[in-house]
C-alpha cells in the first residue's frame, strides 16, 4: 500500500489570483493545441491588475 500524503486545500485569496489564471491558461492552451490553430492558443499572458 502506498503512503497517504498529508495535504490541505485552503479557499483561494486575492493575492492568489494571477498564479490561478496562469494555471488556467496554461491548462487552456494545452486542452485546445490539437483543436484550435496556434494564433487562437497565443492570446496575451497574464498580467496583474
Amino acid at each position: 500500500m502506498l503512503p497517504v500524503a498529508d495535504v490541505s486545500v485552503r479557499p483561494a485569496r486575492p493575492v492568489d489570483a494571477e498564479r490561478i489564471a496562469r494555471v488556467q491558461l496554461s491548462t487552456w492552451r494545452t486542452a485546445y493545441a490539437d483543436l484550435l490553430p496556434a494564433q487562437a492558443l497565443d492570446v496575451p499572458e497574464v498580467q496583474a491588475a
